[in-house]
């Protein structure tokens, strides 16, 4: 179906939040480099209706990081290698979403080029990390 993406995982949560009912998907998607693979992400990202998409492996240096542009989509965390090639992750969510505020959680202390590449975003109405 979608050539370069391969063994998405989903993770799904049903939650009520002020007496509303919410729906919320998170994918987790190894990419192996996201540059030539922007449309058929998007694809999938509208198809499934996810929440927050967490990329691995996107290949995107530091500096580079700002192009990584999905539609509908913002970077809420991310890290790109400043030397090395390859690596990197990052965190985009859902521009519209009312399931609640994306929160940066700043791992840049902790992350280290080639031993810990970390990104993490808390989101507020399901108290999740």
């Amino acid at each position: 179906m979608y050539a370069g993406l391969h063994l998405m995982s989903f993770f799904k949560a049903n939650s009520t939040c002020g007496g509303s009912d919410l729906n919320f998907k998170v994918m987790h998607q190894n990419i192996r480099s996201v540059g030539n693979k922007i449309g058929q992400l998007e694809c999938v990202l509208y198809e499934k209706n996810v929440n927050v998409i967490c990329l691995t492996e996107h290949w995107l240096s530091h500096d580079k990081m700002d192009a990584l542009n999905v539609q509908g989509y913002t970077i809420s965390s991310a890290y790109g290698r400043q030397t090395k090639a390859g690596g990197g992750v990052c965190i985009l969510s859902r521009q519209t979403d009312s399931v609640g505020i994306y929160e940066n959680v700043k791992f840049k202390k902790y992350n280290e080029e080639l031993h810990f590449e970390a990104a993490a975003v808390t989101v507020s109405k399901l108290d999740l990390l």
